[in-house]
């Protein structure tokens, strides 16, 4: 028989929040190969993990970045201000937090993301009202999916394992929140996904069906 779910842990990038680094580097420029070179220098280079687990500021990681695109710095700042825009909720999921808060779930977050942006989403989304607790990987200096930072979350808020459940669209984080005992689903956009997390955390008896349609 499943375990019951009386807690929720929910990733942010691609979970809460939109995140296509594709679409930022196209925002911020019309120039295909510089576009290229963006994506490739700043989100698929080490330097983004770094800034993402508070290991460098953003300053810190636009000086780096610059000098190795033989871009301006202020033009990584605008990059990094692109970024924050894109930030924009995924409302379907914000309405799902909201269901589980009003059936009394216990409601954290678990989130790679630099202390910079931390700091704009929740100066700028009211979803984060609805949040129990709260680990960010760039305050922590820890980043998933390194088991420490699931273990961490664990014991800062004294979450049973058997019994939360952790929502992430990284299938290596998933597999690290199993390894630490959690349940776990991997996230899409699917109605399907949204409808297997709903049959997880809400009882039946609240006659949960299609319940985001509602």
């Amino acid at each position: 028989m499943a375990q019951y779910v009386d807690s929720v842990i929910f990733d942010l990038g691609a979970v809460l929040i939109r995140w296509d680094p594709h679409h930022i580097v196209n925002t911020f420029t019309p120039d295909k190969t510089l576009a290229q070179l963006m994506l490739e220098q700043v989100f698929q280079h080490q330097d983004w993990l770094d800034l993402d687990a508070g290991l460098i500021t953003e300053q810190e990681a636009a000086i780096k970045i610059a000098a190795r695109a033989n871009v301006s710095v202020a033009s990584i700042h605008e990059l990094f201000a692109v970024v924050k825009q894109s930030f924009t909720q995924i409302d379907k999921t914000v309405l799902l937090l909201e269901k589980m808060s009003a059936h009394g779930i216990k409601l954290y977050c678990l989130s790679n993301m630099s202390v910079e942006s931390y700091q704009y989403l929740t100066a700028t989304h009211s979803f984060f009202k609805h949040f129990d607790g709260l680990v960010i990987s760039g305050y922590e200096k820890l980043i998933k999916p390194d088991i420490n930072i699931f273990e961490l979350i664990k014991n800062k808020f004294k979450l049973n394992a058997a019994h939360t459940l952790f929502i992430d669209d990284m299938p290596y984080n998933i597999s690290a929140a199993l390894e630490c005992g959690l349940q776990a689903i991997e996230f899409t956009e699917s109605d399907t996904c949204y409808q297997a997390i709903i049959d997880k955390v809400i009882p039946l008896s609240h006659n949960n069906k299609y319940i985001l349609n509602r």
